[in-house]
């Protein structure tokens, strides 16, 4: 739904976790919020937080809505402001960990990735605007609401934000499953961004020659295979536990 008059487009997100998110994060990008008479919780819950936007319906409202949308929706501005990366970087660089994602196409995966970017603490997600998931509804009910609060940027040519982040002395880590060093075998805390590629093709090649160490994650040898959400699970629980040493 685009607002002609001040060149706004609304997109409605659903589900709890998300709407509460948006409501929590950014409400001045909430329009309104929707919600059957039937979720009466949800509508005193609203009510505590910001009654002026709430609008009670009937169920069937959600008729159209996909699965997952616990008769909850919310009309919302998905434009959000966040400071510049490179302030981000500053302010954070100490104990930066990036999340950079090349040529993720599933809105599940990065729903998936930008969930746990969220729960094991990372600084900022960056994706490519052309060679990527976009930022749709369903990524952020996959993501429980974390694409609200996790800082995310669309740059527009990953490889070139990649050289530049280079120099001011980030490292460059790759997840590959052709790897020779293994993730655990990284221990020392450093100002770290990550890259995760497509489950089909892994990183671009001109991606991946920027890396400053490429690893592979320990598995069952007759089982090898885990999709990019869960690699970006596992990564992150392990740069984690180095920053907490």
């Amino acid at each position: 739904m685009k607002d002609s008059k001040n060149n706004i487009k609304h997109e409605w997100l659903y589900g709890q976790h998300a709407v509460f998110a948006a409501l929590m994060y950014h409400s001045d990008k909430v329009k309104e919020i929707r919600v059957s008479a039937s979720q009466k919780h949800i509508i005193d819950k609203i009510k505590q937080a910001n009654k002026n936007k709430l609008i009670v319906v009937d169920s069937n409202f959600f008729n159209d809505f996909p699965k997952g949308h616990q008769k909850i929706a919310a009309l919302v501005d998905l434009n959000y402001r966040q400071l510049p990366l490179n302030k981000l970087i500053k302010n954070n660089f100490e104990n930066l960990l990036l999340i950079a994602l090349d040529g993720v196409t599933d809105p599940q995966n990065l729903g998936a990735c930008i969930r746990s970017a969220k729960a094991f603490n990372a600084t900022a997600l960056l994706i490519e605007k052309h060679n990527n998931a976009s930022l749709t509804p369903l990524v952020h009910k996959v993501s429980a609401g974390a694409a609200s609060c996790l800082p995310i940027y669309v740059v527009n040519n990953l490889h070139q934000t990649l050289l530049g982040l280079k120099k001011t002395g980030i490292w460059l880590f790759g997840s590959s499953e052709h790897a020779s060093d293994s993730l655990i075998s990284f221990k020392e805390k450093k100002p770290s961004l990550v890259v995760f590629g497509s489950e089909g093709k892994g990183m671009r090649p001109i991606i991946r020659k920027e890396m400053d160490y490429l690893f592979s994650i320990p598995t069952n040898h007759n089982f090898s295979s885990l999709n990019v959400g869960m690699a970006c699970c596992v990564t992150l629980y392990h740069f984690q536990h180095i920053s907490q040493n």
